[in-house]
């Protein structure tokens, strides 16, 4: 029974606007993904507004450089994360180190986006 009610519960997510076959390959297009960084993406209508509001939410704030270079490299990035603890805050994005941490153990992908995203003063 457990199992019968986990298969359900996770399946949740297949109805969700975003789990579909179109979007699997909109979001994976460039000009898409630049134009949703840029607040400029057209959605299409039949998507729901809560959809529509997360793609706005997904804007790249203003006070974000494009051409921003990360002064360490993303080696340098995942040694600091392993050397602090858990539970640290890390400002301004708010992310606890215990998220950062998880991300060490996934694809590489996710590090390189928030090491890209960092500014370095």
């Amino acid at each position: 029974m457990l199992l019968q009610w986990q298969q359900q519960h996770f399946m949740q997510a297949n109805e969700t606007p975003f789990a579909s076959n179109f979007w699997h390959k909109e979001l994976q297009k460039e000009d898409v993904q630049t134009a949703i960084l840029n607040g400029t993406y057209e959605a299409p209508l039949e998507l729901p507004l809560e959809a529509k509001e997360i793609l706005k939410e997904m804007q790249r704030p203003m006070n974000v450089e494009e051409d921003t270079v990360p002064e360490a490299t993303l080696q340098d990035f995942k040694n600091y994360i392993k050397k602090n603890h858990e539970k640290r805050s890390s400002s301004p994005s708010g992310r606890h180190y215990g998220h950062y941490k998880v991300l060490l153990t996934s694809d590489t992908k996710y590090m390189q986006v928030i090491h890209k995203g960092q500014l370095h003063h």
